[in-house]
């Protein structure tokens, strides 16, 4: 169900990195320097990996998840960079990922409960119809791909900034992952909203 994503993405699944940043750094300094490498790849390999996978669903709550993965991958590249920056960086996005992936999962269930279906194919001119939805879409998901000027922004930069100059490689593989962001979202936003109306647009509305 949409509230259990929401909570889920919001609150619960935050326990994990804070794992890390209040228990093993803490804790396993040495084994957490040790292991760092392993942990940068598997972050970089979830950015990327989360990424493509999003820009190919059709289906929207799979998409919103593989949004999540993406993104948390930022989270452990942020605290395995070993930075000051890199590590308030990840703390921040900890924050701005609730809001910004809850914000958009609350109005994609919207959309789902509206057209009665999760397919985007299945959708289509929404934004004919549903102004003020369309509107409220579209700055959910340019928060959630850190557009400038958005909250998860400043986390974003914080992390791929801090994380350059101790992980260069990671840092710039990182970046690729925020072009992707910007292709997944804003994809899913024109085969919704934009285009001639079509299939369950016309449902939701009616």
């Amino acid at each position: 169900p949409v509230g259990t994503g929401v909570l889920l993405v919001g609150v619960l699944d935050k326990i994990g990195t804070f794992g890390f940043l209040r228990y093993c750094l803490p804790l396993f300094p040495q084994a957490s320097k040790d292991l760092a490498p392993l942990v940068l790849v598997l972050s970089v390999a979830g950015i990327l990996y989360g990424a493509l996978l999003a820009a190919g669903q059709n289906d929207m709550k799979r998409l919103m998840a593989y949004i999540s993965i993406a993104h948390f991958g930022f989270i452990g590249l942020g605290i395995f960079a070993f930075s000051t920056q890199s590590i308030a960086g990840s703390a921040l996005y900890m924050v701005n990922h609730g809001l910004a992936t809850g914000m958009l999962f609350l109005v994609v269930g919207m959309v789902i409960s509206r057209g009665e279906s999760r397919q985007i194919s299945d959708y289509g001119g929404m934004a004919k119809m549903t102004p003020l939805l369309a509107g409220l879409f579209l700055f959910a998901g340019l928060s959630a791909l850190s557009l400038p000027g958005t909250n998860s922004f400043v986390s974003e930069f914080l992390v791929l900034v801090g994380s350059y100059p101790n992980a260069p490689v990671y840092a710039i593989l990182g970046a690729v992952g925020m072009i992707l962001a910007a292709l997944y979202v804003l994809w899913m936003y024109q085969r919704v909203f934009q285009g001639p109306v079509r299939g369950n647009a016309l449902v939701g509305v009616a």
